[in-house]
Formats: structure tokens, sequence, C-alpha cells
């Protein structure tokens, strides 16, 4: 499969099971049901959901592994279930959008994550009910010191 990307002015030759379903489309993008995961060797806790069908759409998303603090710090049993997805396991991704606006500082949804089920490949994005985080929440990574030099900082069972 060919996907084209704008983001990085590229077309990307995919294999057709790195597709990504979202049934129900991502917040803001309804009609947006297939995104493939891009991943930088420039900024390795960066990745991008790459529209399939739409070129001009790619959102940063990093790994919620990758995050300072505990989270989620709600139980994501029930927006799971709302959206008909399987419980979070050991491959399950955890994303969130980044924002980045020229002279602020980056901010992440920490209220709408994005599961992913790496073997199904397929997610949703969930509204976190009852969570302390808001929707631009100041980022903030752990550290790399923990980490080899040639290791991927964005590993997850989505991103293989």
């Amino acid at each position: 499969m060919r996907v084209e990307s704008r983001k990085f002015n590229t077309v990307i030759e995919m294999e057709d099971d790195k597709v990504i379903q979202f049934p129900f489309g991502l917040i803001g993008f309804a009609n947006e049901k297939e995104f493939v995961l891009l991943e930088r060797d420039q900024s390795p806790r960066i990745a991008w959901l790459q529209s399939v069908n739409t070129p001009e759409l790619a959102l940063p998303v990093i790994s919620g592994h990758e995050l300072s603090e505990d989270y989620p710090d709600v139980p994501l049993a029930s927006a799971l279930y709302a959206d008909r997805l399987a419980p979070m396991g050991e491959e399950t991704a955890l994303m969130l959008v980044l924002t980045c606006q020229h002279g602020m500082a980056p901010t992440i949804n920490m209220m709408s994550p994005i599961v992913v089920d790496a073997k199904t490949r397929t997610g949703a994005q969930l509204i976190l009910q009852g969570t302390r985080f808001a929707s631009r929440e100041v980022l903030t990574l752990r550290p790399y010191a923990d980490e080899s030099p040639n290791s991927s900082t964005y590993q997850s069972g989505a991103a293989q």
C-alpha cells in the first residue's frame, strides 16, 4: 500500500497489515478511520499518526510510557467498553496527541488518549471521565538516562 504524507513530503510503501483502523474516527476527524504509525529517526520520542486517505493529516503522538508520572489516573475499562474495544493488555498501545504552537510550551491531550490493540490493529480515542488531567497538559517526559543511545524510545505494541 502507498501512503502519501504531505508533512514529510513523501510517499511511503507499507504493508497493508500496518494500517490501524479507528471505526469511530478520532476526535475532530470522525471520517478519518485509517491511519499508519510513522516513526522518525530525528525524534525517537515522537511518532506520527498519518491518515491513509488524507495526505495533509498527520498527528504527532507520544507513547503513554514516556510520561514522567503515572498515567492514566482513572480506569480505562468503562471507556474501552463504551467504544467496544478489548481490555488493555500487554499488546495495547496508549498514545497522546502532542500540540506544539510557536512560542508556547508543547502540550499533550491527557484527557483523550488514543488506545490501539496491536493484535487487531483497531483503536479509539477515548474521553476519560473523572480524570484530573486536561486536554492541554504541559508535556513532561521521563528522563532519557535509563536508555541506551541506540534504542528507540517510542516502543509500543502498535509501533511494531
